[in-house]
């Protein structure tokens, strides 16, 4: 095996399959859960989901940079005298959504029915909070920290209503979208990063889809809402990678496209009307990816356009090189 695949099979393939395996466990352990209320087995498999969606970003970060990388963003490390870079509090920050995850599930399976969402709404405020204070990126002043964490609660916004049932499809695109953005940018670690997260959500979502009906209380609704720990995990690890693209990306990188990624899931809204009124969870879920995939070849696309070489540029580099060989 070459070293590029041995790289890539270390830092993207194992942390989505250890994420897939996670998934597996927690929807067969809620699927035998079958004493507990519906809303209970809800929560729990949004909180164990959410936590194996995390595990793919934090198990890659550690893998790449070592798990020193996120403790000396806590405390000392002795004989430690590797540099201190902001951008590896990504790492704390996923492992921080996944803690938080299992927090709101057991708030929101203890609660009374009518506060599950409101719960949500305050988790989510308090982790915009925490990426507004804490996580603090090279060039970002006062402003920036503020958009920081209003792009938090953004995004968590957008996987709650407009993905809802499609949110594990949707990240998978979109953490896609980040770690193609990554690698235009310049940041190879950050796009193995995202590419870890980006293949997790699928093995996560296919492993929901196949096998996530056991653990739904409802048939007719969908096996996961992104109510409650999805959510606000997603929308913390999208805003936050997309910040830091932003932050280190290369100086002539349209540096819109990473604000634009982290609302992708807005796109889930594009077909509403035809999922509402779709006869199946998966025409559903289909209508709802459609419209995020949409928005994200737009994207891509544009970027592409914006670093296209100019033909004008073009040609008078070529003249210059004539005159200069003759």
């Amino acid at each position: 095996m070459s070293e590029i695949a041995q790289y890539i099979l270390s830092v993207i393939v194992i942390p989505a399959a250890v994420a897939g395996v996670l998934a597996v466990v927690v929807v067969l352990v809620v699927a035998l859960w079958a004493r507990r209320t519906g809303g209970a087995r809800m929560a729990l498999l949004e909180g164990g989901l959410a936590f194996a969606l995390m595990a793919a970003f934090a198990l890659s970060f550690t893998r790449e940079l070592g798990w020193n990388a996120i403790l000396r963003q806590l405390f000392a490390l002795e004989n430690d005298d590797a540099p201190f870079e902001r951008w590896h509090r990504l790492g704390l920050a996923a492992l921080g959504a996944a803690v938080a995850g299992w927090v709101l599930t057991a708030a929101r399976a203890a609660a009374v029915r009518g506060l599950e969402g409101w719960l949500t709404v305050v988790a989510v405020l308090l982790a915009a909070l925490w990426a507004a204070f804490f996580v603090r990126f090279p060039a970002m002043d006062a402003g920036w920290q503020v958009a920081q964490g209003a792009l938090v609660a953004a995004s968590a916004l957008g996987y709650a209503v407009c993905a809802r049932g499609a949110a594990l499809w949707v990240a998978w695109g979109v953490f896609g979208v980040l770690a193609m953005l990554s690698g235009l940018g310049g940041f190879a670690s950050l796009s193995v990063m995202c590419g870890a997260a980006s293949l997790g959500a699928f093995v996560i979502a296919v492993v929901v889809a196949t096998l996530g009906g056991r653990a739904r209380h409802d048939r007719r609704a969908p096996v996961v809402s992104a109510g409650g720990a999805v959510a606000l995990a997603l929308g913390t690890l999208t805003a936050l990678a997309a910040t830091c693209g932003f932050a280190y990306a290369q100086d002539d990188f349209p540096k819109w496209a990473w604000f634009v990624a982290a609302l992708l899931p807005f796109g889930g809204y594009a077909f509403a009307p035809k999922a509402d009124r779709a006869p199946s969870t998966g025409a559903s879920t289909f209508w709802r990816f459609l419209g995020a995939a949409i928005l994200a070849l737009g994207l891509l696309a544009s970027v592409g356009l914006a670093l296209r070489p100019d033909a004008a540029d073009a040609g008078d580099d070529g003249a210059d090189l004539m005159e200069m060989y003759g």
